[in-house]
């Protein structure tokens, strides 16, 4: 996500085709972008 800027569930699906099959595994797809969103914006407060 980081090395490109993937920064929705349909970016990845996109790029990566993850989720695209039966669907199952978005919900925790979904988690792991707003994991990761909040992880960046923790590092960007205690970078600035």
């Amino acid at each position: 996500m980081q090395t490109q800027n993937h920064t929705t569930v349909a970016q990845l699906q996109g790029q990566l085709k993850c989720g695209s099959n039966c669907g199952s595994c978005l919900p925790e797809v979904e988690k792991l972008v707003n994991q990761h969103h909040q992880q960046s914006e923790q590092i960007d407060v205690v970078v600035k």
